[in-house]
């Protein structure tokens, strides 16, 4: 779950369907992508830096964004076996995501557009 505000959260379940919280409801839930989106033991797989941007990755490496409407197709961020497990972001002009071999994967508003940069390493890499 992410909450930028207290009038808005997004949230994702554990067969990939996200909601969001308006300040007074939540939506009903929307499916995002073909199952392997949902969250899962490793952490959150949605950040949101704004109501009007949310990051949502899977374990087959894709990226959805949210854009105070609707949800994108996916696309391809991280073409490593991996899978994604996390997304963060610090901003709406910057977000990484980490996939479960140590991979960083790094973009600029939003993640994915322009192409990310692939940050290779252990789970101990620090990427600031």
């Amino acid at each position: 779950m992410s909450c930028p505000s207290a009038r808005f959260c997004a949230a994702v379940d554990f067969i990939a369907r996200a909601l969001i919280w308006d300040g007074w409801s939540w939506s009903a839930p929307r499916y995002i992508g073909v199952g392997s989106a949902g969250a899962d033991s490793y952490g959150s797989p949605v950040a949101c830096p704004s109501a009007q941007l949310c990051i949502l990755v899977d374990s087959a490496g894709n990226a959805f964004t949210y854009n105070g409407r609707t949800w994108s197709a996916p696309t391809l961020i991280d073409p490593h076996a991996g899978g994604l497990s996390s997304v963060w972001c610090h901003s709406s002009n910057f977000c990484i995501a980490v996939d479960d071999y140590g991979n960083a994967v790094a973009g600029a508003r939003p993640l994915g557009h322009p192409r990310p940069t692939t940050v290779s390493g252990s789970s101990s890499t620090n990427v600031v």
